[in-house]
């Protein structure tokens, strides 16, 4: 008898297991990274996604940095220094658990440093969400120069002043590379590139 109490108790938890498994499929919502130097329009790639996938958050760094700045982080973004990686898996945490119910996410300003990366791979396990896909925008230094001016002209941005950014674009050229290794390293499928002069048809890259 207790022999088929055990197989039966077995047999229970496999169901229940694979119900949850199930459910977890079920609920699993998708991600895109953006990686991209300041001003190669991950903005405006973001703003495409979302156009052609419905029910998608842009996940900015940038610009929720920009929205809470104050004491410290504003010094930060002025001066073109990094925010620390805690306070940013701390801010983006909190920003997915406020935002939820989207089916689809993009990462747009993290990782911008290799710790980012396990960082990001954190909190997408927290929440659910699986990698679609990883898009790097390739872009010339002299395109980007030259769309940090014209944007620094239209919004006046305090981060796009020369000196500013050129310390931003060092950071990414530092770091970038070492970034996407990483990604094409655990699946190269999952990486793609995109210029940043032809970048109106992001249909390959979803």
């Amino acid at each position: 008898m207790t022999k088929y109490f055990t197989l039966f108790l077995l047999f229970v938890s496999l169901v229940s297991c694979n119900y949850i498994n199930k459910k977890d499929v079920a609920n699993k919502k998708e991600a895109y990274i953006l990686i991209g130097a300041p001003a190669s329009g991950k903005g405006y790639i973001a703003k495409k996604i979302t156009e052609k996938k419905k029910n998608t958050l842009h996940v900015s760094t940038g610009d929720l940095l920009r929205k809470s700045a104050n004491g410290n982080n504003k010094s930060l973004i002025t001066s073109g220094k990094l925010v620390s990686s805690a306070e940013i898996k701390k801010m983006i945490s909190d920003y997915i658990r406020e935002n939820s119910s989207y089916d689809f996410y993009i990462f747009d300003g993290i990782p911008r440093m290799v710790d980012q990366v396990e960082i990001l791979d954190k909190v997408m396990i927290e929440n659910n969400i699986e990698l679609k896909k990883v898009i790097v925008i390739d872009c010339d230094r002299k395109i980007l120069t030259k769309r940090m001016n014209d944007r620094s002209k239209k919004e006046g941005r305090s981060d796009d002043k020369i000196e500013i950014f050129e310390k931003r674009i060092s950071s990414y050229e530092k770091n970038a590379p070492s970034i996407v290794k990483i990604y094409q390293d655990r699946s190269f499928d999952k990486v793609a590139r995109l210029s940043c002069e032809n970048n109106n048809n992001v249909d390959f890259v979803l």
